[in-house]
């Protein structure tokens, strides 16, 4: 079974999105699950640039989705 860890981002401005995201989309066995933004600019962004990644309004949204933190071990 290929299970990935996966992780959320905490506002996503120029360097989550330029630098965090991206490094995160392509390390093995991790995957972009969640974004906190509010910014409806960002929700597309993430829509365009990483599939299946969703955004969430509150770091609490995203603290209490066990799919947004799911380690793999």
């Amino acid at each position: 079974m290929n299970q990935q860890t996966t992780s959320g981002l905490f506002r996503v401005g120029l360097i989550g999105s330029a630098f965090h995201a991206p490094l995160i989309a392509a390390t093995p066995g991790m995957r972009l699950e969640a974004v906190v933004t509010a910014n409806p600019q960002r929700w597309e962004q993430l829509a365009r640039e990483h599939l299946g990644a969703r955004a969430v309004d509150t770091p609490e949204q995203l603290l209490a989705d066990p799919e947004a933190l799911r380690d793999a071990r």
